[in-house]
């Protein structure tokens, strides 16, 4: 994780110095790469370490503390960018993650030392167990396209409210982001709730709850696009988290 936490870092910082287009998009692919290991490896970590029974509890505080981050840091990215531009904005982020990755070497080590580590020819026979299984091949679509579907509704509404008749800024459009509280408030929640229920019912109302969100955001008035995207966020990050 904090191999992950630094190369995050230092890819944000990079970000602000790209003179074109293929610049820019090299390096974000870069940093969604590094991005993703973070929660990967932490959500492994609780997994490894916690009972069956307090599973869902803990993946809810892990999930709405993510949340929690990243509506923060798009608030300060949106705002900052509206006062200095994008450029020093990132680069103030850049240097906000790696102070928290020194922060991080703060943390007690974890009680139970790393027994050993896994080969090359073990990771590929366990790829070869996983992907022989006939569900597990469709929670791994399923996550892709629901991660595909939601980052791709997020970039859009920055442009539709950046157009008229909304006609904000960017500061204006980072405040969306506050729809993230409604994951953070019920995260735990809703771990605890399919930890009781079962993932499968959970899943599926959350699925019909994510339609109707992207059903609201279809009208004109901002309202209904907000409180669409507040219910669509909080449906999301549930069914990624089943997945």
């Amino acid at each position: 994780m904090l191999a992950t936490m630094l190369a995050t870092a230092i890819l944000v910082l990079v970000v602000p110095t790209s003179v074109d287009w293929t610049d820019l998009v090299l390096a974000r692919a870069l940093l969604g790469s590094a991005v993703c290991d973070v929660p990967a490896i932490a959500m492994t970590y609780l997994a490894e370490k916690m009972s069956n029974a307090a599973l869902g509890l803990g993946m809810g505080l892990f999930v709405g503390g993510s949340a929690l981050g990243g509506m923060s840091g798009r608030l300060m990215i949106g705002s900052l960018a509206e006062m200095i531009g994008w450029r020093l904005a990132l680069t103030a982020l850049g240097v906000l993650i790696l102070i928290s990755a020194l922060v991080f070497l703060l943390l007690p080590a974890p009680k139970t030392p790393r027994t050993r580590t896994l080969g090359v020819p073990e990771l590929g026979a366990n790829l070869r167990t996983i992907l022989a299984n006939k569900a597990l091949p469709l929670l791994f679509l399923c996550s892709f396209l629901m991660m595909g579907g939601f980052v791709a509704i997020y970039n859009y509404v920055g442009f539709r409210l950046l157009a008229p008749p909304y006609n904000l800024d960017h500061g204006q459009i980072a405040l969306v982001f506050v729809v993230y509280l409604v994951d953070t408030l019920g995260s735990a929640w809703m771990g605890a709730l399919a930890g009781r229920l079962g993932r499968r019912k959970v899943f599926w109302s959350l699925i019909v709850a994510m339609l109707g969100g992207l059903g609201l955001t279809l009208l004109a008035a901002l309202w209904a696009i907000v409180l669409g995207m507040a219910v669509m966020t909080f449906a999301f990050f549930w069914d990624a988290f089943d997945c």
